[in-house]
């Protein structure tokens, strides 16, 4: 979801090689970290309630199977990983620019790309999304995470002679696997990073709290008027909300479940 339209390009020819540049130094962006399921269409459609920013959820081209590519080699390869989402994404930055916007991505597949952002769009912002695992996991469950969901093709999986079963585990592990996977990486990316450019938001505030919102535009830097209770009707409609297969919820699931899922996701400490 955004809103699309070109400013003026520049009339003469060195503005014309020059603006690339431009847009990457200057550009006014944000790009939003997290495993998926865990309210960034929400958070997409609140964000578009400042008239000043072009939002995306899901744009094209999606970069599935390329963020997982990122998430086993990006790091390696940095140059052609950074040179790859530019491409993918660069005439989205140009038309924001031009129109003087700024430009947010809530795709989770961006994720992986974080470092290379960081390095080639100074201005770059990022917003940690984190939803409680378990919650995560149910969702991700009844979306058939790694058991022939079309979107399997970006599923990331652990490196070659990690010490893990990945083959022997269950689904729920995997899928705990992949929310713990996730957040490490972005944490480890966190401590590169200035702390002015990174905050971190817990989905469930961004479920029932305004102020969530008000504090993920405070450090986009853009002003909003919109009322809390114009917000509190956008979280009413619950965007996205999980569909499909089911899946119970944490407290019914089996001690065995519990005590095999929790050991895939150590990081839950961390985030209470």
């Amino acid at each position: 979801m955004s809103r699309r339209g070109d400013g003026a390009k520049p009339k003469t020819y060195e503005g014309c090689r020059d603006l690339p540049f431009q847009v990457m130094r200057e550009l006014p962006c944000c790009f939003v970290l997290s495993t998926g399921r865990c309210g960034t269409k929400l958070l997409t459609h609140l964000l578009l309630l400042a008239p000043q920013l072009d939002v995306y959820h899901i744009p094209t081209p999606e970069l599935e199977f390329l963020s997982r590519l990122a998430f086993a080699e990006g790091l390696r390869e940095l140059d052609a990983y950074s040179k790859a989402v530019m491409a993918a994404r660069y005439n989205l930055w140009e038309s924001s620019f031009l129109r003087k916007h700024g430009y947010v991505e809530t795709s989770n597949r961006i994720t992986f790309f974080a470092p290379h952002l960081y390095r080639i769009l100074p201005p770059s912002k990022f917003v940690q999304v984190v939803r409680h695992p378990a919650d995560f996991a149910r969702s991700a469950m009844r979306r058939e995470y790694y058991n022939g969901n079309p979107s399997d093709i970006g599923r990331i999986e652990p490196p070659r002679g990690a010490d893990l079963p990945w083959h022997t585990m269950d689904r729920l592990e995997k899928v705990g696997w992949l929310w713990n996977a996730t957040n490490e990486f972005i944490e480890k990316f966190k401590v590169t990073c200035a702390p002015d450019r990174f905050l971190l938001v817990r989905a469930e505030d961004l479920f029932r709290d305004p102020e969530a919102i008000r504090r993920v535009q405070r450090f986009i830097g853009v002003q909003d008027e919109s009322s809390d209770s114009r917000v509190r009707h956008v979280m009413r409609r619950k965007v996205n909300e999980g569909q499909g297969g089911s899946f119970p919820k944490y407290p019914a699931w089996t001690q065995a479940m519990k005590q095999a899922f929790i050991r895939q996701v150590p990081l839950a400490a961390r985030y209470g």
